[in-house]
């Protein structure tokens, strides 16, 4: 009989940090370049569908970078584990890094601010025909954006809570797409023997 012999893998987790990393550098790289570079586009639809394109490259080509280097196979509960933190490392430390870039540079939230409500207020007037609802709604909208650079411990846990959420679910759906079993090698009896 033939057996089969695993050889040892590299660290997925330690694989999955290098690339964590990276995709935290592209990400940063890509706030400053929208901000600094093309500050029309800050906050708006157009921006939000480059960095969703970007994320799905990024994630797909990590996942099999990951799977890769790991040996080419691995099973849902390692892949979804893996898969979980190379999403959310780079969500956290995005959200800390634009929290402290507005500090550096406060115009990059006034930016923000400004183009976020201009296209919400657009969006809504064409719902909201009561002057006093679409205030309301404005105001909520203000509150929400300064919340977004200024959090509260409260904000930063629901903040958390979201994250986590969204990337249990985003990392079971992608485990499954991604996961690969090592195949099972069982050799047939020689027909001769008997």
């Amino acid at each position: 009989m033939n057996s089969y012999t695993e050889t040892p893998t590299a660290n997925p987790l330690q694989i999955m940090l290098k690339y964590a990393l990276a995709w935290v550098l592209i990400d940063v790289v890509l706030l400053l370049l929208f901000y600094y570079i093309f500050p029309s586009i800050v906050g708006t639809m157009k921006e939000s569908i480059v960095k969703i394109i970007i994320s799905l490259g990024l994630a797909i080509y990590f996942t099999l970078q990951i799977r890769k280097e790991i040996g080419g196979y691995w099973t849902f509960g390692e892949a979804f584990k893996t898969v979980f933190l190379l999403f959310f490392i780079p969500a956290i430390i995005l959200y800390g890094f634009r929290i402290v870039f507005a500090k550096i540079d406060p115009q990059y939230e006034n930016l923000i601010t400004e183009t976020t409500l201009n296209s919400s207020t657009a969006m809504m007037e064409n719902f909201i025909t009561d002057q006093d609802q679409l205030d309301k709604a404005i105001e909520e909208m203000e509150k929400g954006v300064y919340v977004q650079f200024h959090p509260g411990f409260v904000d930063v846990l629901k903040f958390l809570a979201q994250v986590v959420v969204i990337y249990l679910i985003a990392a079971a759906i992608w485990a499954l797409i991604f996961k690969k079993e090592k195949p099972i090698f069982i050799e047939e009896e020689d027909s001769t023997a008997y």
